[in-house]
């Protein structure tokens, strides 16, 4: 479930959110630790039944779509994604482009922006 730091305080809700804000994706602290094992685990078995030589499937990793503030590196919102998720990465930034904080936190349902005025 999404979680959101409803702090508003000297943020301009009129700025280009992109100018304010800024999104990625970051693995859980736990798929950092065990990523290197899995990895290192699934090589291994591949290696022992002989597998031709094929590679292991890369293991999609938990991790967390977190949106930041530039000035002071706050966090106003995380939600779960895969850290290869490279569209819901996209799409975010695309919207920190093209919105307001205003309307950015309105799309994802951060604050109601009329409450922060």
């Amino acid at each position: 479930m999404p979680s959101a730091n409803l702090s508003t305080v000297d943020i301009d809700l009129d700025a280009r959110a992109g100018d304010v804000l800024t999104a990625d994706i970051v693995a859980t602290k736990a798929q950092q630790r065990w990523a290197v094992v899995r990895l290192f685990a699934s090589s291994l078995i591949c290696a022992l039944l002989d597998m031709g030589g094929s590679r292991p499937q890369p293991v999609i990793q938990a991790a967390n779509l977190i949106v930041t503030r530039l000035d002071t590196g706050e966090e106003v919102w995380r939600t779960p994604a895969h850290i290869a998720d490279l569209e819901l990465k996209t799409h975010v930034q695309r919207q920190l482009d093209e919105l307001t904080v205003a309307e950015f936190y309105d799309a994802w349902g951060i604050i109601d922006p009329e409450a922060a005025a």
